[in-house]
């Protein structure tokens, strides 16, 4: 594995436990604060605000600098374009606060949109099983996406539908980079 292979391995890890860490860590902390009713975004806003949307658009920051570095070792376009446009959705979400309406929802749908279909398409860039891993984990993002949009709940909430389609975008942030740590095929 190359410095630069490791560095990019390292980077995609540390943007999905950062954010995950401090997404929890500001959830437990918030009074009033409910994972099943309160959307992830609800954290961008009052007492929890700074430490949120600084920790957001820190791995929006960062996932465009994976874009590059994936870019000069695989020297395809579409999954450097994909991850950059990403990038820039998850940090729209952080200056674009839920307060801000219109401007949020966008960057967050696409953030919904773009998440699953780079996981899924990670498959092709991945061994196995970490291939169908990603997969799946795509895959449920997608369906909680799907749900969520239709206001289809189970009674869980929608805070807790939205984790759902969050949660697996983070595993696999965690586990692609680790792959790309350790060595791919």
């Amino acid at each position: 594995m190359t410095k630069l292979g490791k560095i990019t391995g390292f980077l995609c890890i540390f943007a999905s436990v950062q954010f995950l860490l401090v997404m929890l860590y500001l959830e437990s902390i918030l009074p009033g604060f409910d994972r099943a009713k309160n959307v992830i975004s609800d954290l961008g806003v009052g007492s929890t605000a700074l430490a949120f949307n600084f920790s957001i658009i820190l791995t929006g920051v960062i996932v465009p600098l994976l874009a590059f570095l994936i870019l000069k070792s695989s020297k395809k376009l579409l999954p450097f374009i994909a991850l950059v446009l990403f990038g820039v959705a998850i940090m729209c979400v952080g200056v674009f606060p839920t307060n801000i309406g219109a401007l949020h929802v966008t960057a967050a749908i696409l953030t919904f949109a773009l998440g699953p279909i780079i996981c899924i398409g990670s498959f092709w860039y991945s061994k196995k099983p970490f291939s169908y891993l990603f997969v799946v984990l795509g895959l449920i993002s997608i369906l909680a996406s799907t749900l969520y949009h239709f206001n289809i709940t189970f009674g869980v909430g929608s805070g807790f539908l939205e984790r759902i389609i969050v949660y697996p975008l983070l595993i696999w942030g965690i586990a692609f980079g680790m792959q790309i740590v350790i060595g791919k095929k």
